[in-house]
């Protein structure tokens, strides 16, 4: 079978749509397969569109007259999310790392993260997911425990919906 959930290195300066593809290759997707999930003209949802890597992963993708991106950040909401989504491939960017309160972890991590999900599923569409983790997902701190309960929400998605999530 293939592989469902991949730890992926990603760089900002690897954040463009060749290396995710390449990503998809690795699922052993065939090119006919990638071109059906993504469609002709790509629409792509980046959350956390206002970090550093968001910024830069908007700007890298701009200048491409085939991709739509809409931006979602901690100023939208999850009706500007339902009311705008088309599908086509997230960006999950996302994430609480300086919270005020430590519950802030599980709202901003794990609570986006399946509100996320639960808008793909609810669309019936198995759309591919990239997710920015962190390597302190295998610590037990609230932060790691956070970012660890996300990739499983992620893998539970990805089981359900058979959807690639990097």
């Amino acid at each position: 079978g293939r592989k469902r959930v991949v730890p992926v290195d990603m760089g900002v300066r690897e954040f463009s749509p060749v290396y995710v593809l390449r990503i998809f290759r690795q699922f052993g997707l065939t090119d006919q397969e990638i071109e059906d999930l993504l469609g002709g003209d790509m629409n792509i949802l980046v959350t956390g569109s206002n970090g550093f890597i968001g910024k830069n992963l908007i700007a890298a993708l701009a200048s491409r007259p085939d991709v739509h991106i809409l931006p979602f950040d901690s100023e939208d909401t999850q009706h500007d999310l339902a009311g705008t989504w088309l599908g086509g491939l997230v960006f999950h960017l996302a994430g609480v790392n300086r919270p005020q309160d430590v519950f802030e972890f599980q709202s901003g991590n794990v609570g986006l993260t399946a509100q996320v999900c639960d808008l793909l599923r609810s669309q019936g569409k198995a759309t591919p997911i990239v997710l920015a983790s962190s390597i302190q997902a295998v610590l037990d701190n609230p932060y790691g425990v956070s970012k660890r309960q996300a990739e499983a929400v992620l893998a539970d998605y990805a089981a359900a919906s058979g959807a690639p999530v990097l």
